[in-house]
């Protein structure tokens, strides 16, 4: 006779975690058959437990897709994933589509585990995270519909964040300042940016000395980080005049809009 309390006492502590988990656990065998699974598995994927079992991984009444939205092909299904890979998976991101054209998405993790000595099983386990991705993919459909009017805009338009750098600018802007493109990049100060247009020499209201440009960056720096509500005015060497408007966000964001008024200031100058 062997004492075996131990071993049941364990058993029945795994399988209290299996069913409370908030998670998700489906354990597939190497053919991806579904073995064993949890209640919140079920729920997740709106089936009962007994419909679940025996259901392979690539079984296409699921109707996985991607991240993109496109059909997931079996090899990269999570659970075969792993098995192929003899890799462990950590965060893929899986929609599986209903009857409606509905799209549930599961952040999903994937291990595989030794049974005996010549049997493999994998488990999976994945959690809903419907609401979390359908918000991160609305921001990106309004950042890129932002990104696309801002770009079709005949006006420079940059903004700079809470601590001055660039977060973005359209093709418009740098090409009002030709030769500050370079220095136009995502993440650098106005400060440089104005810095480099100076040595450029862009800009005919700066003047010529050191002291000059100097006193001139200082009163452009304070405009900008403290802008009023009417427009300035901004000479450039080439001849062009630019109408600059500058506003804070309720964020700290600061957004500024540079118009060509070129023509206006020449037709000023005729009358």
């Amino acid at each position: 006779e062997n004492d075996i309390t131990d071993l049941i006492d364990d058993k029945t502590r795994k399988d209290a975690i299996f069913e409370n988990a908030t998670a998700g656990i489906v354990i597939h065998d190497e053919s991806g058959a579904t073995i064993d699974c949890n209640f919140e598995a079920a729920r997740i994927l709106g089936v009962t437990t007994d419909q679940l079992l025996g259901r392979t991984a690539m079984d296409p009444a699921w109707h996985l897709v991607d991240d993109h939205g496109a059909p997931l092909s079996a090899e990269n299904v999570p659970a075969m994933r792993a098995l192929n890979g003899k890799e462990p998976v950590r965060n893929q991101i899986v929609g599986v589509r209903d009857g409606s054209g509905q799209t549930r998405w599961l952040r999903a993790n994937a291990q595989v585990f030794a049974v005996g000595t010549d049997k493999s099983q994998v488990l999976v386990s994945f959690s809903d995270v419907t609401e979390e991705e359908n918000a991160r993919r609305d921001v990106e459909t309004a950042r890129e519909l932002l990104s696309t009017i801002i770009e079709t805009m005949p006006d420079g338009v940059a903004a700079f964040d809470q601590d001055d750098r660039l977060l973005l600018c359209n093709s418009a802007y740098k090409q009002i300042y030709p030769r500050t493109a370079p220095a136009m990049h995502i993440g650098a100060s106005f400060e440089s940016i104005l810095r480099y247009c100076l040595q450029q020499g862009e800009i005919l209201d700066a003047g010529q000395s050191d002291v000059e440009r100097e006193a001139w960056l200082r009163d452009r720096m304070q405009q900008h980080l403290h802008p009023k509500a009417e427009p300035s005015l901004q000479r450039l060497n080439d001849g062009r005049w630019l109408q600059i408007r500058e506003r804070v966000s309720p964020s700290g964001v600061i957004v500024g809009v540079r118009s060509d008024i070129t023509a206006l200031k020449q037709a000023e100058q005729k009358v």
